[in-house]
């Protein structure tokens, strides 16, 4: 088990947490890689690229978003996004795939040093094996799988081509792979999305264990940065079976209702245009008291008694926990301790209880990481101020 607090706050953010795991310190929350005290320091991918590994960063976020970020970047704010795809660049990352490519115009991309740029999933299967690559799939997060097309290529695919095109590195590599879109299906409380968004991690990391089979020089981290909403089946007997069975059919993303629902309300019966939505992505058709409390939602209206949880997303989570029996807390990050498991040499450095920063120190003395060098400017000592999590 992994205990996920950071410096400031008993419920981290994704940017503190993965910049415990990117440099082996508590940071505050929504900084990366800064400690309290100003001081920068050296992520793990930057200090893998020291040691003579090749590197790389998979996700179904923009690749600039806080998690991959914390890997590789130094920033006093998780938002500063075209700064960190400047130094994804700058830094020298082998592979670099998943969204974001908004912030990548050319003037970034002309910074690269040999990287083959694709963009979708036909031309990622063409430039399998190259040992530099660039995939930005989506100018904003990669869509959810319930909203996919298939010129996207899968988290799946794209953690193997990176390992194709990294394993011939002559000193092995280091890759940080995310389902990230876990985390947003739990702030939306949008428990369909979330389940098919495990769904194709864990199948992911069934991909990866197939290429694992029969090495013996390879070491798996599986975690999380934090929980997220407190998702738990609450129906008794076979209701709560046949629950999950509807949460199944659903077909498509809260993004996509509520993207259906901002271009619908311009005519004026936002009622009947939020049935249609919910009814169309999840089968489910709101009774008019539960429709009700939707629409005054929409409209900013005081619904939910616990104030964090009055957002239109929270209620119809709500709403739908009545027939798939999958309830939320709220919309944000929890405290919980998280499952952290390993295979692989090195995984005897992992203890039955540890905080995030911990797993830096093990991953970094299996590899037999020299200690980090900082890079020119690191030494500044960076202003911080508070920052709300997200």
């Amino acid at each position: 088990m992994q205990m996920t607090s950071c410096a400031d706050a008993l419920v981290t953010d994704s940017a503190a947490a993965a910049a415990g795991w990117g440099c082996g310190f508590s940071c505050n929350t929504g900084v990366l890689n800064i400690t309290p005290d100003g001081r920068q320091h050296l992520p793990i991918l930057v200090h893998a690229k020291q040691n003579g590994r090749a590197t790389g960063v998979v996700t179904t976020t923009r690749v600039t978003h806080a998690t991959p970020a914390g890997f590789c970047a130094n920033s006093p704010h998780r938002d500063l996004e075209d700064d960190i795809a400047r130094q994804q660049i700058e830094r020298g990352l082998d592979v670099i795939m998943g969204g974001g490519a908004r912030h990548f115009p050319d003037t970034v991309l002309d910074r690269r040093d040999g990287h083959e740029v694709v963009r979708t999933a036909d031309a990622l299967f063409e430039k399998v094996g190259s040992p530099r690559l660039i995939g930005l799939f989506s100018r904003d997060h990669i869509p959810y799988v319930l909203d996919r097309t298939g010129d996207i290529p899968s988290l799946g695919e794209m953690a193997i081509a990176a390992i194709r095109s990294l394993e011939s590195a002559p000193g092995g590599f280091v890759l940080q792979v995310e389902g990230g879109r876990v985390d947003h299906a739990a702030h939306d409380n949008d428990a369909p999305s979330l389940v098919r968004e495990q769904i194709e991690f864990d199948r992911a990391l069934g991909d990866v264990l197939d290429w694992m089979d029969g090495r013996d020089d390879t070491l798996l981290v599986v975690t999380t940065d934090h929980g997220n909403a407190n998702p738990g089946l609450t129906f008794y007997g076979k209701r709560g079976e046949q629950g999950l069975r509807r949460l199944l059919k659903a077909e498509r993303s809260f993004e996509w209702i509520f993207a259906r629902i901002s271009q619908g309300r311009k005519d004026g019966d936002l009622s009947r245009v939020a049935a249609q939505a919910v009814e169309a992505a999840t089968g489910v058709a709101l009774d008019q008291e539960g429709l009700n409390l939707f629409v005054a939602s929409l409209e900013s209206r005081r619904v939910m008694p616990f104030r964090q949880a009055n957002t239109p997303t929270s209620v119809l989570g709500s709403l739908l926990a009545t027939v798939y029996g999958v309830a939320f807390t709220s919309p944000n990050h929890t405290s919980d301790m998280v499952e952290l498991t390993t295979l692989g040499p090195g995984s005897e450095r992992f203890a039955p209880l540890m905080r995030v920063p911990e797993v830096w120190t093990a991953v970094t003395q299996a590899m037999g990481f020299a200690p980090p060098q900082p890079l020119e400017g690191m030494d500044r000592v960076i202003g911080l101020k508070r920052i709300e999590g997200d």
